[in-house]
């Protein structure tokens, strides 16, 4: 696999067994920051995905019932 970090056998194995109770998004707000649509460093973000702070980008993995994400 072109894009796997361990062998995909060792990947299927270490995948859960059952899902995991996630909670459900009741509240979700986008957030643009038109300041920041034009950036020098196109790795750095988009205007699709905005430009969030690592931090920002981190926590919008962990789902919550209310949650604010960065859309461009």
């Amino acid at each position: 696999c072109p894009v796997c970090y361990i062998p995909v056998e060792q990947a299927k194995s270490l995948m859960p067994a059952t899902p995991s109770i996630s909670p459900v998004v009741k509240n979700l707000t986008y957030i643009v920051q038109v300041e920041n649509l034009v950036q020098n460093n196109s790795a750095a973000g988009s205007t699709f995905g905005g430009y969030p702070s690592l931090a920002e980008r981190d926590d919008s993995y962990n789902l919550k019932e209310s949650m604010t994400i960065h859309c461009g």
